[in-house]
């Protein structure tokens, strides 16, 4: 395989490597925002429960608490409760999600940062190849002159 071609396999790698990994930003991105999203909708929650048991209490101790009222605030602190359960439960899955995908974001740019120290050390190699190759041209071109000059100077 010359060098040009193995560059440019390199670099098909690189750039699939780049690709995955902004992909796995994006996905970390993403479920980041519906972490934070469903911790804020859980906090509301729990304000919501915090509230209504507050009134719950201002209306027991007033006395003002008729037993229709009473099943009401019951029936609605347990839907409150079993959502409050429900949103926990999916902060809880989502706080999980968003660790794996940290951990393929991870990985992800570790690959990318593998795949570019090679690129690097395959342009190196190419520059010294270059390189040697330009002076091995230029000392035959040299050693050409000189031979020249030996030849016109033996005629003389």
């Amino acid at each position: 395989m010359d060098m040009r071609h193995q560059i440019q396999s390199l670099q098909t790698l690189v750039d699939w490597a780049k690709a995955e990994q902004d992909e796995a930003a994006r996905a970390l991105a993403q479920i980041s925002r519906q972490r934070e999203e469903a911790q804020e909708r859980l906090s509301m929650l729990v304000r919501y429960h915090e509230e209504y048991l507050d009134q719950r209490n201002i209306l027991v101790q007033r006395e003002a608490w008729r037993p229709a009222d009473q099943l009401n605030m019951h029936r609605f602190l347990g839907e409150l409760e079993s959502a409050i359960a429900q949103q926990r439960s999916l902060v809880t899955e989502l706080h999980r999600s968003f660790h794996e995908r940290h951990g393929l974001w991870a990985a992800a740019v570790q690959k990318s940062s593998r795949f570019d120290i090679l690129m690097g050390r395959a342009l190196a190699g190419q520059r010294i190849f270059a390189d040697r190759l330009e002076q091995k041209q230029a000392d035959e071109w040299a050693s050409r002159k000189a031979q020249e000059a030996m030849t016109r100077g033996g005629r003389a």
